[in-house]
């Protein structure tokens, strides 16, 4: 399991703690799967003297709040074929205004990190946290820190009020999983050049902050996408992009913190009875597959997907020979093939769905 933010001595996990989220999450791609599939036969009826009309289904209506007087997109998708596109809107009534209560009454100040996650991915538009101490919340408003666009706007001795300010017009899922993955990339970066400065390892254990961050914006939009077509529409993603999205998200924090863990490793390991050269030339590998997998992924290059997924077996039976164990300490290794392998899944996953 991966580790997470430290605050005030308390720990708050790290996107991976979300795992149930990400289990009800794949049980509504199962669910909702077919719904792509569904047709709806409707009866032309003229209306003019050159336009003709037709009813849309009602469960259309429903899922994209639609009401009488609102615009919808026609686009030609093909000889036959018209797709129908709501459009999104990011407004919300008073009615449709969220409140969550959390209260943390006798349980540990640690769980209440679960609740706070739940209602930010479930889009609530106020929380209010109900604490014990002047100590609870501070902590409270420190996670709150940690979330895009959730921001403290009351707070006494016992009592946060968060209020949510985010705006999903404003917000690209591409550019997010892109800016994440230059966050990462970076960190594999700067472990080479811990043995000159070592302060870069803790340069690096910060940096592995802005990847939790922004993941769980990520998550967020992924997971308010597969629940709203409207917004789904809005951002031009369909079930599977949403599917591999977030499969990539997941991939790359676990990724940022295997790289705070070596760098922790690198800082400290007997630079002498390691060879730091092929230990260079290992981590050089290591980046190399980064980037061609995001460019293989990018540019949906099958060929590059494949030969990625292979170059994975080739590195780890490198490091398997007996001679090589020399080039780092074993955790170091160990946290070097686990990114190698999250790399190949991430292969894999796009490789797999290329259809």
């Amino acid at each position: 399991m991966t580790t997470g933010l430290f605050t005030a001595g308390i720990y708050f996990g790290s996107l991976s703690y979300v795992q149930n989220v990400l289990n009800v999450f794949s049980d509504h791609f199962i669910n909702q799967a077919s719904l792509p599939g569904i047709m709806f036969p409707r009866k032309l009826v003229k209306s003019g003297l050159s336009s003709h009309v037709i009813a849309l289904p009602k469960e259309f209506i429903d899922e994209n709040k639609l009401s009488a007087g609102d615009t919808v997109y026609l686009e030609n998708t093909g000889p036959g074929e018209m797709s129908v596109k709501a459009d999104f809107k990011d407004k919300k009534s008073d009615s449709d205004h969220k409140v969550k209560e959390i209260v943390v009454g006798s349980r540990p100040i640690s769980h209440i990190h679960y609740d706070i996650i739940e209602a930010y991915l479930n889009n609530y538009n106020e929380m209010i946290i109900r604490c014990n101490n002047p100590a609870e919340v501070k902590t409270v408003k420190d996670f709150i820190g940690y979330l895009v666009a959730l921001e403290v706007v009351q707070e006494d001795n016992n009592k946060v009020v968060a209020k949510d300010y985010l705006n999903y017009k404003d917000k690209e899922i591409d550019r997010t999983i892109r800016r994440i993955e230059s966050i990462v990339g970076s960190m594999i970066v700067d472990l080479k050049c811990i043995k000159d400065d070592p302060s870069m390892a803790s340069a690096i254990y910060e940096r592995d902050y802005h990847v939790n961050r922004m993941g769980f914006l990520a998550m967020r939009i992924l997971h308010s996408a597969s629940k709203d077509p409207s917004l789904a529409s809005h951002l031009s993603i369909g079930m599977r992009d949403i599917m591999r999205l977030w499969s990539a998200n997941i991939y790359l924090e676990k990724i940022g913190d295997e790289c705070k863990r070596m760098g922790k490793f690198i800082e400290s390991m007997d630079k002498k009875k390691y060879d730091q050269k092929a230990l260079d030339k290992s981590l050089d590998d290591l980046l190399d597959m980064f980037r061609k997998t995001f460019i293989a992924i990018h540019g949906l290059d099958k060929d590059m997907l494949s030969a990625n997924i292979g170059r994975r077996k080739q590195i780890a039976q490198f490091f398997d020979k007996k001679e090589n164990k020399k080039i780092a300490p074993p955790e170091v290794l160990s946290l070097m093939d686990q990114m190698l392998s999250h790399l190949a899944d991430i292969n894999r996953i796009y490789r797999y769905t290329g259809e």
